[in-house]
């Protein structure tokens, strides 16, 4: 379709009854148009674009034209009709390319047409969606490995507990590994593995000969010794030949000068800001940071550190399975066991209480700090719960040896 020339124009800006001039040539294949601004060059883009958008521009509601073409005359009544043309017009620039959303990503490849733009839409939501599933796909991974190494640890602790049990010492005989095939193997039929009381009890008695190295309970307690040492360190006072104000009164900043003092011992110039040292520094510094001082810093340290190494073995304690006790046995025995580990975690918070101070302590080397807390009788407590635990492991063991002899007069 060729179009010659527009016939009449009317209600379009400018144009509010324009008809074509017989003296004007009609169009060829290429035709330039030129004018100043708002004389009409828009206005007459937009005729065309009506026949693209197959509807009127919103603007201009009332517009009418005839365009006459190779193929008959076009009309407004028929811009609803199908028609092969583009228009590339400040509406098209506004329309697709959106410069004034500021929310609006501008792409490198320029998209032409009104179809391109809504397949770069879908594009877009697709590529969100991808997004979505990829972040919820890691997600899920974590939570994955985040429940294998739960499992793993748990394999780990129960095959530690199954050796305990069956007092295998060699850990190569019974880990993680080990478990897991048993547990895979199991699973295959389960109800072959699951048995009833009777037989429960029949096995027990009939594997008792593994339950005979039952070791007692043996806890080295220091929690007085702990408690006084470290009430003697925070009550210590010590004296400076000059007090620094500024570094007492900032933990931090001491420790950070303190800590600065011997990387800098053989320096003329300071190591962090490069400006060179004040002569007396040391000098100044050094009566802050007495022998008395740095004694005092080491013996913190040093407690500190045996109270957590302590607390370390404590929380280690291991006990003896409820199993590998007869019935008659098993339950008092669980009970003075609960009752210890109530006890060994109140131990524990003491421990934690003493590092509370010696920190405290840390941050105030200059200061008197005042040891208020009380310590219970909970050492005794434990030595007493685990002197009758022991009675009971002993008690079973001579039963255990007296059955034994039993079973061998009997055969």
């Amino acid at each position: 379709m060729k179009i010659e020339k527009l016939s009449t124009i009317k209600n379009l800006g400018i144009y509010n009854n324009f008809t074509w001039d017989d003296e004007c040539p009609e169009f060829k294949q290429f035709n330039f148009f030129y004018g100043w601004n708002y004389s009409g060059k828009t206005s007459l883009s937009r005729v065309f674009r009506c026949l693209e958008e197959k509807e009127l521009h919103h603007d201009y509601p009332n517009l009418k034209f005839t365009l006459q073409t190779d193929n008959g005359n076009i009309s407004e009544k028929s811009v609803g009709n199908e028609y092969p043309i583009r228009v590339f017009n400040e509406d098209f620039v506004l329309e697709n390319f959106k410069w004034n959303d500021e929310t609006q990503r501008i792409n490198p490849v320029l998209i032409l047409g009104k179809e391109s733009i809504e397949l770069q839409e879908k594009l877009t939501k697709k590529e969100e969606e991808k997004k979505s599933l990829e972040d919820n796909n890691e997600k899920l991974e974590l939570e994955l490995n985040t429940k294998e190494k739960g499992l793993k640890n748990s394999l780990t602790a129960k095959a530690r507990e199954i050796r305990n049990i069956l007092g295998i010492t060699n850990q190569k005989e019974f880990d993680k590994n080990v478990l897991e095939n048993k547990i895979e193997k199991i699973n295959k039929n389960i109800n072959q593995y699951i048995l009833d009381d009777e037989q429960k009890l029949l096995r027990i008695y009939r594997n008792q000969t593994k339950y005979v190295n039952i070791s007692l309970l043996n806890i080295n307690l220091k929690i007085n010794y702990l408690y006084n040492e470290t009430k003697n360190i925070c009550e210590r006072q010590i004296t400076a030949q000059q007090i620094i104000k500024k570094l007492r009164d900032n933990p931090e900043l001491n420790r950070w000068v303190r800590n600065g003092i011997d990387l800098h011992r053989n320096e003329e110039y300071c190591q962090f800001c490069g400006n060179k040292l004040p002569d007396d520094l040391f000098e100044r510094l050094n009566k802050h940071f007495s022998e008395e001082y740095d004694k005092l810093i080491k013996d913190l340290n040093d407690c500190e550190k045996r109270i957590k190494e302590h607390k370390n073995i404590i929380n280690k304690t291991q006990f003896t399975d409820k199993e590998r006790f007869y019935p008659d046995f098993s339950k008092n025995y669980e009970k003075k066991i609960e009752d210890l580990k109530v006890k060994i975690e109140e131990y524990g918070n003491v421990l934690d209480n003493l590092l509370e101070k010696l920190q405290e302590k840390i941050e105030k080397p200059f200061e008197r700090i005042t040891f208020d807390l009380q310590l219970s009788d909970i050492e005794i407590v434990i030595r007493d719960l685990i002197d009758k635990t022991n009675k009971i492991m002993v008690l079973f063991q001579k039963v255990w040896v007296e059955k034994m002899k039993h079973e061998q007069m009997i055969k």
